[in-house]
């Protein structure tokens, strides 16, 4: 995402590196995965025995709600509430793959949010063509490292009725 954003996107932090990292992807991103995925996620399907898919789609329900304020109009929230679940049901998946590491929704969370805020690629969280590209491979290719991995020690962590009960 960050070299895809470089070329194609113009640099313009807007302020100082320091705040805007601190202010639009560390904390926000810390914060929510604690409270949407540790929190919310982690409750409904490794304590109260939730399926991955109720579980993860409620918290991506409450987490897309929670960025509708970032649309202009109807259409525009509609499809930042849209791509926000969608990101939350990825953030979930790699929460369960790594072992429950919270560090690793963490990291691609506060990342991607830095990448977009230092280059001018959309106003908004929807995105456009070429944000949504490098922001879906990069979603693709940690699919890939991650099911290389779990491959790597004895399969997916979301087996049979993991899906859908457990």
């Amino acid at each position: 995402m960050l070299l895809g954003y470089a070329l194609f996107g113009t640099f313009s932090p807007g302020e100082a590196p320091v705040d805007l990292f601190l202010k639009y992807a560390l904390f926000p991103g810390v914060g929510e995965e604690i409270i949407y995925r540790g929190f919310l996620f982690g409750l409904l399907f490794r304590f109260a025995g939730w399926g991955f898919i109720p579980a993860s789609l409620l918290c991506a329900i409450s987490f897309g709600v929670a960025h509708m304020w970032q649309g202009s109009s109807p259409a525009e929230t509609a499809g930042i509430v849209a791509i926000t679940a969608v990101g939350a049901v990825w953030f979930s998946w790699l929460y369960i793959e790594w072992g429950n590491n919270l560090f690793v929704p963490i990291t691609f969370h506060v990342l991607m949010n830095e990448w977009w805020q230092l280059f001018e690629i959309s106003e908004t969280a929807l995105g456009g063509g070429v944000g949504n590209i490098f922001r879906f491979t990069t979603i693709g290719l940690s699919v890939v490292v991650t099911l290389m991995m779990a491959k790597r020690q004895g399969g997916s962590r979301l087996k049979g009725r993991w899906l859908l009960s457990r």
